[in-house]
């Protein structure tokens, strides 16, 4: 059964951007990272669907039929080749297979870092 809003069950469908993972790593790993720190929203939902780095290595490696999580879990630093970006980033291919599902990016109000940030300074909480 598919749900209506997930992003997970939109890229499990998708033969083309499936071909893409298994056949570019780079592109894998690009993947990864988008879904990380991230939120997505479908259309014109008004809900936004987002993961834990370790859901999007998860979904990726089932995409790419072999391997786990940790095989994509903080790649960008641990494995640091070429091409691959921090978790957050999007590159413009992943924008553009995206949003050709119906997709776009929806970046946090705040990034985790400014949270910590702001903690660390003892500034208050703003909701």
């Amino acid at each position: 059964m598919i749900k209506q809003n997930d992003l997970e069950d939109d890229l499990l469908e998708s033969k083309e951007i499936k071909q893409k993972v298994r056949t570019d790593e780079v592109y894998a790993q690009n993947l990864y990272a988008a879904l990380c720190n991230m939120q997505w929203v479908k259309d014109d939902s008004v809900k936004a669907w987002h993961c834990s780095w370790r859901y999007a290595g998860s979904v990726v490696a089932t995409m790419n039929g072999e391997g786990d999580y940790l095989d994509w879990y903080f790649s960008s630093s641990l494995f640091s080749k070429e091409g691959f970006v921090n978790e957050g980033a999007v590159t413009d291919c992943i924008i553009n297979d995206l949003k050709e599902l119906g997709w776009n990016p929806l970046p946090w109000e705040k990034s985790q870092e400014q949270e910590r940030q702001e903690i660390k300074e003892g500034l208050p909480k703003r909701s």
